[in-house]
């Protein structure tokens, strides 16, 4: 942010955040310069995220025990990340894209509703895929399921 404050009315942040306030009237230069910068200072490596996985699981491991045992973990954000976990070669079932533009993509596998936001990859029915994700509940008509956020997949065929 130091090298475009010239068109900054302040800003400041940390290593993991940063916030900042532009002038109306400086917002197309800023943004350009910003894009120099930028273009100049971030290795195209450093913008790929490596996922920590916490642990691999099995299907059967998914269950109201586990996410009671999760529970008692919380409360998750900085300093203490919401658990990855990892199962290989899980059979999806019932893909369905949802939301108003169908960016997200809905499916299931041996009984657990997971959710993929934001997935523009096609989801293959019937094919078995690694699933990289974490758990939660989900409440929704007064009733609680067990839900999949899906954070990768790999297609294994």
């Amino acid at each position: 942010m130091a090298s475009c404050s010239e068109y900054l009315v302040s800003y400041g942040g940390h290593a993991k955040a940063a916030g900042l306030k532009v002038a109306t009237k400086h917002f197309v230069a800023f943004s350009e310069k910003l894009l120099t910068v930028a273009e100049k200072e971030i290795d195209i490596k450093d913008t790929k995220k490596d996922i920590l996985i916490d642990a691999e699981i099995n299907e059967a491991n998914i269950s109201d025990e586990m996410m009671d045992f999760l529970t008692l973990m919380e409360p998750f954000g900085y300093g203490n990340r919401t658990p990855i976990f990892l199962i290989k070669k899980a059979t999806i079932r019932n893909v369905a894209k949802v939301g108003n533009d169908g960016r997200h993509q809905k499916f299931n596998f041996s009984g657990i509703e997971a959710i993929a936001f934001n997935e523009l990859r096609e989801l293959k029915e019937e094919n078995r895929y690694d699933l990289v994700f974490s758990l939660r509940y989900n409440y929704w008509n007064n009733r609680k399921k067990i839900e999949a956020r899906i954070i990768d997949f790999k297609c294994r065929g």
